[in-house]
Formats: structure tokens, C-alpha cells, sequence
């Protein structure tokens, strides 16, 4: 028969006596998650970017001109060769021209050839009247091992010395920035589109950003075309 008078104390002991499991159990987790955290912040810190080049393999070497002057003053003629190009390349070393090809690590290449003015159909959206419109051909080249969604490939322009926001302009009559939807392209294979940009009347030149978001580490390419 259970003593009434008792169960109060006991209840009461009960309370009072420390709980080590608990309080041991919850320490655990917090230094494991804390553990965890600082893992997780060493690894984001050791990971480098994937930073964009410029594909070199379809850029024009000249080993003629350094052959030229001799062996003897092959390296000063180097060194007057890369100070040269330093003095042509414009503000921003990873900006891109037209035609040129930005590579990633990874082995995904994008190239963005020269514009071509164009006039937009009658129900292009994106495109403001008094606007000048221009296409380009987007090449885009899967060197890597996965398949690349081309939905995931993001593209933004900005034109003219003020930096003002170019449109893109999405023409189905013209068939101008849709057919890339829903396109996966496979390792080893290719997929070519045309896109379209709408920029202020003499704005002079369009400042494009490509950046392929299926990357989480991939930082954006940069190409400056002049019209």
C-alpha cells in the first residue's frame, strides 16, 4: 500500500537530485554542432572559386615576333610583350570581347559573339521603343562530366558609360531567347542560341555578365562589346 505521506518527499528528492544524462547529453550536441559549424567554415574557407579565363586555345599566338629578335632578348622582348598588353587591356583583367570564350575550371565554356543590330517583332517583350536592339550567338560548350542545364545559366546586361540596365528581350517570332528552355546539354556536346539585348539610343557599348548558377562556387564571366 503506497504511503501517501511519503510520495511528496520522494517527489521532492526526486527534483532535487541532478540530472547528468540530460545536461551531458545537451552539452554533447552543443559542441558537436559547434564542431560541426567550425568544420563547415573551414571547408567553405579552404574551397577556392571557380574563376572564369579567357580560352587561349582559340586566341592568335604570336611566337613569330619573339622568334624574330633572338634568342638573347627573348625575355626582355616577353616582359615588353606583357607590359604592352597590360597598357591594351582595359581597367578589369577578366573582361571579355566579343567573340571571346570564357572558360570555367570545371570545363564549361561559354562564347558571346559580335552584335548584330536587329529590329524586334511586333510582340517582343522586353524591348522599349526608341531602343537600339541587338542579337548575339551564345555558344555554350560542356567539357565538364555532368549535364549542364542551360536554364541555370543566368545573363544580365548593363550598357553605355552610366551602367544603365539593358533589357533582354524575349522574341518568339524571331525565335530570340526561347529556345534554350528546358535544354540540358550533355558532357561533350554543344548547344548554340540567340539572345537579344534592348539598350538606349548611342549607348556605345553593352556590358554582359554570364554567370552559371548550377555552380555554386563559379563566379560570373565579364565581356564588354562595343556596337
Amino acid at each position: 500500500m503506497i504511503d501517501e505521506q511519503r510520495v511528496p518527499a520522494a517527489a521532492e528528492e526526486t527534483a532535487q537530485q541532478p540530472r547528468p544524462r540530460r545536461f551531458g547529453r545537451k552539452r554533447m550536441l552543443a559542441v558537436a554542432g559547434a564542431a560541426g559549424a567550425a568544420l563547415a567554415l573551414g571547408g567553405l574557407t579552404a574551397c577556392e572559386t571557380d574563376e572564369p579565363k579567357r580560352d587561349t586555345g582559340s586566341a592568335q599566338d604570336e611566337p613569330a615576333d619573339e622568334s624574330e629578335d633572338g634568342d638573347e632578348d627573348t625575355d626582355d622582348d616577353a616582359s615588353g610583350s606583357e607590359e604592352g598588353k597590360g597598357e591594351e587591356k582595359p581597367v578589369d583583367s577578366r573582361e571579355l570581347s566579343a567573340g571571346d570564350t570564357a572558360v570555367w575550371e570545371s570545363g564549361l565554356k561559354v562564347t558571346v559573339s559580335e552584335p548584330e543590330a536587329y529590329t524586334p517583332g511586333e510582340w517582343a517583350m522586353g524591348h522599349t521603343e526608341g531602343n537600339d536592339a541587338y542579337t548575339f550567338t551564345l555558344v555554350i560548350a560542356n567539357e565538364t562530366e555532368e549535364d549542364v542545364d542551360a536554364d541555370m545559366l543566368l545573363i544580365r546586361g548593363r550598357a553605355g558609360e552610366e551602367g544603365v540596365a539593358a533589357e533582354e528581350i524575349w522574341d518568339s517570332e524571331n525565335k530570340i531567347g526561347l529556345d534554350m528552355l528546358g535544354t540540358t546539354v550533355r558532357p561533350g556536346k554543344k548547344a548554340t542560341s540567340t539572345i537579344a539585348f534592348g539598350v538606349p539610343a548611342g549607348a556605345g557599348f553593352i556590358d554582359l555578365e554570364i554567370e552559371p548558377l548550377f555552380y555554386w562556387d563559379a563566379k560570373p564571366a565579364f565581356w564588354r562589346i562595343d556596337f
